[in-house]
C-alpha cells in the first residue's frame, strides 16, 4: 500500500511540472493569439486565459499539501509495515513451534512412551531372574556354614595325615630296637583304614572345593547382573524424568504459543482499522485521479477523433482553398519543424486543430451565404407582400393583446388597492409580523428536529461503543478470573456475548440478549444445559466480580455469601488464590473491604495463608440458643 502512495507522490510531481508547462504555454499565447494550447480552442476574452492560469496556479499551489500528506501517511504506512515486519519472527516462531517443534516433540514422546513400555516389559524380566538368582544367592548363605565345616574338617585330615607319618615313624623305630604290643598285622589295617578314610576325605574335600568354587562364581556373575540391572533401572529413571521435563516443557510451549496468538491476534485487531481507513482514503483519492485521467483520456480520444474526421474534411475542400491558406500553410510548416524535436505529435495534433478550426468557420460562413442566397433567389415579390401583410396582422394583434393586458393590470391594481384597505382594518394588523413569528417559530422547531435526530445518532453510536467497549473490558477481566482460579482442563475460558434483539426493538430504544459461553481451543458453546453445578457457581461469581470491577467506580465493598458451593477442592483453592490477587491490587484503596460469610473452614484457611487477613468473625451458638460472634486470629483459627 505504501508503494501505492509513492506512486501517487510521483504522480504529484508530475502534474505540476506538466501544469507549469501548460500555463508558461498559455502566457505565451496570450501575447499573440489567446487559445488553448491542449485542444488550440479560442478564448473568447482574455479573462477567460486569466482565470485558467489562476486556477492552474491555485492546483499547483495545492500540490506542496498533497505531497505533504501523502509523505505523512507514508510515514506513518512504513511504520505500521515496520511493526508488522517486528511482529514477523514471532508469527515464524509460532508457525515453526506448530508445524515442526511440537510435532516433534509429539512423535519423541510416542518413542518415549514405546520405550517405557519395552524398558517395563524388560525390566519386568530382570527382577524375575534377579528373584532367581537372589534365591540362589540365599542357598549358598545357607551352605556357607558346610564350606565352612569342610575346610575345618580339611584341617583336621591334615593333622591326622601328620600323627600317621609320626606313627609310622615310631613303629619302624620300634621294629629295630623294641616289640609292640600290637602286631603288624593290626597297625597295617589300622593303617588301610587311615588311608582310605584320608582318601575319601580328600575326595569329599575335592567335591566341596569345587561346589565352593562354583558358587563364588555364581555368587560373582549375580553381582554382576545386579549391577547392571542397578544401571538399567537408573537408566530408566533418567529416562522417565526426561519424559516428565519434556511434558513440562509442552505445556510451556502450548502457552507460549497461545499467548503469542493472542498478542498476534491482538495486534492484527489494533492495526487493522487503520489500514482499513487508509487504505479506503487511498481508494477513493485513487478512483478520483482515476476517473479524472480517464474523462481526461476519453475527452483527448474524442478530441483526436473529430480532429482525424475533420482533418479529412480539410483536405477534401482543401484544393479549392489553396491560394487562400499557402500563407498559413507556410506558418504551419514552420511550426512544425520548429516543434519537430520535442513535441512533433502534440505540435502537429495543434496545427491541424488549429487549422480544422479556422477552415470550419470558413466553412460556416460559405453554407450561411449559400442559404441566405437561396432564400433570396427563391423567394418572388408576391410572396413576400403576403409575408409582409401576415406579419403585420401579427403585429396588431400583439398591440391588442398589449392593451388587453394593461387593463387586467388596472383591474389587479384595484384589487390589490381594495386588499390593502382590508388589511389595513384592526383585525389584520400586525399580520406579517405575526406570520414572521409563526414562521420562525416553524424553522427552529424543525431545525430544533433535525438536530435532536442527529444528536440521537450521535449518542445511539456512542451508547454502542462504549457497550462494546465495556463488553470487551469484562471478557478482559472473566478470562484473567477464570484462568487464575479454574483447575480444570475441560474449559480455557468464559465470555459473555451479546445479541442485538432486532424484532423487539424499538426505534427510540435498543435492547440485547445476552449469553455466557465457553471456550476450548477454536470451539465456542453456550454454558446453559453444558456444564456442572460447580462450573456454574464459579462462572456466577467471576461474573459478579468482573461487573464490579467494570461498572463500579472506586467499588469500596464486596460482599460473598457461601462462593464455594458445589466447588470441588482445587477450584476451592483457586477462588481464594483470586481474591487475595484482587486484595492485593487493591490494598492501596483505604475504603475497600472484602466480607466473606461462609461455612467452607478450607477456604478460610487459605484465605488466611495471605498476609492481608488477620482476624476473622466467627458465629456459633451458646448453649442457650443464643448467636455468639467471636473475634479470632487466622494464625489460631481451627487448632
Amino acid at each position: 500500500y505504501s508503494s501505492v502512495c509513492s506512486l501517487y507522490l510521483g504522480q504529484f510531481v508530475g502534474l505540476e511540472k506538466t501544469y507549469t508547462r501548460f500555463i508558461n504555454k498559455v502566457k505565451n499565447s496570450m501575447q499573440s493569439e489567446p487559445c488553448c494550447p491542449l485542444c488550440l480552442r479560442t478564448f473568447e476574452q482574455l479573462s477567460d486565459g486569466e482565470q485558467l492560469i489562476a486556477e492552474m496556479e491555485a492546483e499547483i499551489r495545492r500540490c506542496p499539501d498533497k505531497r505533504k500528506q501523502l509523505d505523512k501517511e507514508i510515514e506513518i504506512l512504513t511504520k505500521q509495515q515496520a511493526q508488522c515486519l517486528s511482529l514477523q519472527p514471532v508469527q515464524e516462531l509460532v508457525e515453526r513451534l506448530e508445524q515442526t517443534d511440537i510435532p516433534n516433540i509429539k512423535k519423541d514422546m510416542k518413542k518415549l512412551d514405546q520405550e517405557i513400555i519395552q524398558l517395563k516389559s524388560q525390566t519386568q524380566e530382570i527382577e524375575q531372574s534377579l528373584s532367581k538368582e537372589l534365591q540362589s544367592i540365599e542357598i549358598c548363605d545357607q551352605i556357607k556354614t558346610d564350606i565352612t565345616n569342610l575346610d575345618r574338617f580339611c584341617g583336621e585330615i591334615k593333622e591326622f595325615d601328620m600323627k600317621i607319618k609320626k606313627c609310622q615313624e615310631k613303629m619302624g623305630i620300634n621294629d629295630k630296637g623294641q616289640k609292640d604290643r600290637r602286631t603288624i598285622d593290626q597297625v597295617k589295617t589300622e593303617t588301610n583304614q587311615l588311608q582310605s578314610e584320608s582318601e575319601h576325605i580328600d575326595k569329599e574335600l575335592q567335591t566341596k572345593h569345587s561346589q565352593l568354587r562354583k558358587q563364588q562364581d555364581l555368587v560373582q556373575e549375580l553381582r554382576e547382573s545386579l549391577t547392571e540391572l542397578k544401571n538399567e533401572k537408573l537408566k530408566l529413571s533418567n529416562q522417565v524424568g526426561k519424559k516428565d521435563r519434556l511434558d513440562e516443557q509442552q505445556k510451556k510451549l502450548q502457552e507460549q504459543n497461545q499467548t503469542l496468538k493472542e498478542e498476534i491476534k491482538d495486534d492484527e485487531q489494533a492495526l487493522q482499522p487503520l489500514i482499513m481507513t487508509a487504505m479506503q482514503e487511498k481508494q477513493t483519492e485513487l478512483r478520483t485521479l482515476t476517473d479524472a485521467i480517464s474523462n481526461f483520456e476519453d475527452n483527448r480520444s474524442h478530441d483526436l477523433t473529430e480532429l482525424r474526421s475533420s482533418i479529412e474534411k480539410l483536405n477534401q475542400t482543401q484544393k479549392q482553398h489553396q491560394k487562400d491558406l499557402s500563407d498559413r500553410r507556410s506558418t504551419i510548416t514552420q511550426h512544425k519543424d520548429d516543434l519537430a524535436r520535442s513535441e512533433i505529435r502534440y505540435r502537429q495534433m495543434s496545427d491541424q486543430s488549429q487549422l480544422f478550426t479556422k477552415q470550419q468557420e470558413l466553412e460556416k460562413k460559405e453554407i450561411d451565404f449559400a442559404e441566405l442566397e437561396e432564400k433570396t433567389h427563391g423567394l418572388k415579390l408576391d410572396t413576400l407582400t403576403r409575408e409582409e401583410k401576415k406579419l403585420r396582422q401579427e403585429q396588431e394583434q400583439l398591440i391588442k393583446e398589449k392593451l388587453t393586458a394593461i387593463g387586467r393590470l388596472q383591474t389587479f391594481e384595484q384589487q390589490i388597492k381594495e386588499l390593502q384597505d382590508e388589511l389595513d382594518q384592526e383585525q389584520f394588523k400586525n399580520a406579517n409580523e405575526k406570520y414572521l413569528k409563526h414562521f420562525m417559530e416553524q424553522k427552529v422547531l424543525e431545525y430544533t428536529s433535525q438536530d435532536l435526530e442527529k444528536f440521537y445518532k450521535v449518542l445511539d453510536q456512542t451508547m454502542m461503543t462504549y457497550h462494546s467497549q465495556k463488553m470487551a473490558q469484562l471478557n478482559k477481566i472473566i478470562r484473567e478470573l477464570w484462568r487464575t482460579t479454574y483447575r480444570g482442563t475441560d474449559i480455557d475460558a468464559i465470555e459473555i456475548r451479546s445479541d442485538a434483539d432486532m424484532d423487539n426493538a424499538i426505534k427510540t430504544r435498543r435492547t440485547y440478549n445476552y449469553r455466557v459461553v465457553m471456550l476450548k481451543s477454536n470451539s465456542v458453546m453456550d454454558m446453559r444445559g453444558r456444564c456442572s453445578a460447580g462450573q456454574k457457581v464459579l462462572a456466577s461469581l467471576i461474573i459478579r466480580l468482573a461487573l464490579a470491577e467494570a461498572f463500579c467506580l472506586n467499588c469500596g465493598i464486596l460482599a460473598l455469601d457461601e462462593p464455594t458451593t458445589n466447588l470441588d477442592f482445587e477450584n476451592i483453592n483457586g477462588l481464594a488464590q483470586a481474591l487475595i490477587e484482587i486484595v492485593k491490587s487493591r490494598a492501596s484503596m483505604k475504603h475497600f473491604q472484602l466480607v466473606v460469610i461462609t461455612h467452607d473452614e478450607d477456604f478460610v484457611d487459605s484465605l488466611g495463608r495471605s498476609a492481608y487477613a488477620e482476624k476473622l468473625y466467627r458465629v456459633s451458638k451458646t448453649p442457650t440458643g443464643y448467636s455468639k460472634i467471636d473475634l479470632c486470629n487466622m494464625s489460631t483459627f481451627g487448632h
